[in-house]
């Protein structure tokens, strides 16, 4: 399973971790609660390599994803020049 377009469909290669709880064009308003709602697409299992003294284990994820438009500060010197670009989020959470 991939929550990301096909090779051929991406319009880039970039990968960004959120740290912080950007404000979105959506009726939740903020991006970790809108991707919260987002139901589930499915589960995936990953091997995790050994880590010092721990072995290799087996981890099961819940993947969801959805598309959102990240709205630009209002405020701050380059707020005006700013635009809102639209981002694929995908988000995998350890069960």
């Amino acid at each position: 399973m991939s929550c990301l377009p096909s090779k051929e469909k991406r319009s880039s290669e970039l990968l960004i971790r959120a740290k912080h709880n950007r404000r979105i064009a959506h009726e939740l308003k903020l991006l970790n609660e809108a991707i919260a709602q987002t139901p589930s697409s499915g589960q995936l299992v990953i091997s995790v390599p050994r880590k010092d003294d721990q072995p290799t284990r087996e981890a099961t994820l819940t993947v969801s994803y959805a598309s959102f438009t990240v709205l630009a500060p209002h405020k701050g010197l380059f707020a005006q020049r700013l635009m809102n670009p639209p981002v694929s989020l995908c988000q995998s959470i350890k069960l």
